[in-house]
């Protein structure tokens, strides 16, 4: 799974992955990053088939989105 970001302005970006019931499955990035446009794999080998949410934080700016995996 391919996770795109677009950086309007330089700042702390984090980004994570979570399971259906919340919990934290992986940070998939945190850190300062410039001005931009990034991709980041995710790569999933030990879990499972399922609902999964990819949660963004840049600088004030929160978003979250649903994904499906599929094994």
């Amino acid at each position: 799974k391919t996770v795109q970001y677009e950086m309007p302005k330089n700042g702390n970006v984090n980004i994570s992955i979570y399971n259906i019931k919340g919990e934290l499955v992986e940070k998939l990035v945190d850190g300062y990053k410039n001005i931009g446009k990034y991709s980041i794999q995710w790569n999933p080998q030990n879990m499972s088939s399922g609902q999964y949410f990819y949660h963004i934080s840049v600088d004030g700016f929160v978003q979250t989105k649903k994904m499906v995996l599929l094994k």
